[in-house]
């Protein structure tokens, strides 16, 4: 849905959508593939350089956004007491300030040690799962 929803503005190219969604040219190449093999997408290569290819959502793309968005709508409570909209906002800028080709392998924060005094347990001890234990050396 992202690499969807960074295609409403119109048509880019495979650099330009990455970019826009800050992910590497690469991984959504395969994601890309998935999208144009389910008909959400098409991938034409533009007259001017053939090397890069037109990305563009199709109708059923563009009827893929409109759903997901109703879905999201549909998945909030409609209580004024819940700032949905501040923390949307609050999610969107953390987002996007997360530099583009930043290591995944850094933790982007350090656990909150001084309040309790003692390490935080880690890995299935602290109920992480699989894929987010920590790496041994």
């Amino acid at each position: 849905m992202i690499a969807l929803e960074g295609l409403t503005g119109g048509p880019l190219n495979q650099e330009q959508l990455a970019d826009a969604i800050r992910v590497q040219s690469q991984t959504l190449g395969r994601v890309l593939t998935r999208l144009e093999n389910t008909g959400l997408i098409t991938r034409t290569r533009r007259t001017s350089d053939r090397r890069q290819l037109k990305v563009e959502l199709t109708d059923a793309g563009v009827a893929a956004v409109e759903a997901a968005r109703q879905a999201e709508v549909n998945a909030y409570p409609d209580d004024p007491d819940i700032g949905w909209n501040v923390l949307r906002k609050e999610l969107t800028k953390f987002v996007r300030a997360v530099p583009p080709g930043r290591d995944t392998d850094v933790v982007p924060f350090a656990p909150p040690e001084h309040r309790t005094g003692h390490r935080p347990q880690a890995g299935r001890a602290a109920g992480m799962r699989g894929w987010e234990q920590p790496r041994q050396n």
